[in-house]
């Protein structure tokens, strides 16, 4: 039954294609398939899936989720990936929004004014890594 849950969050959250990447985190990088997570796994990542729907029926959510996959996409383009995978380092992320973000907080508390000075952080440090690598 949570598997049900599971995927009708990704499906509502807009973040299907997260899905292995969010298993991958959740397992500690031990499996990308639901099947092979285990019970308690796969309840903290519903719970945790639950809570960020609740977030997104509160504000404003289209705006938002746009913005920070604009962010993932830089990130993508970027390569920070786990070590060894094609899994996206949400901690290296949050690490850059805490550290060097303009409001020093983990991303998914930016909205607003804030998460838009964010993105253009990140396409500017995207520049800087595009003119480095040419």
């Amino acid at each position: 039954m949570d598997i049900i849950r599971f995927n009708s969050l990704l499906n509502a959250l807009g973040i299907e294609y997260m899905k292995r990447d969010l298993i991958a985190q959740y397992s500690g990088n031990r499996t990308e398939s639901t099947l092979d997570l285990k019970k308690t796994e796969l309840r903290d990542l519903v719970a945790d899936l639950q809570n960020q729907q609740k977030e997104q029926n509160q504000t404003s959510s289209a705006p938002i989720k746009s913005m920070r996959n604009k962010i993932f996409h830089y990130c993508h383009l970027m390569l920070w990936y786990k070590e060894g995978s094609t899994v996206l380092d949400y901690d290296r992320i949050n690490e850059f929004c805490i550290k060097s973000g303009n409001s020093h907080k983990p991303l998914n508390e930016y909205a607003g004014e804030d998460l838009t000075k964010l993105v253009w952080q990140f396409e500017q440090v995207y520049r800087t890594y595009k003119s480095k690598k040419i």
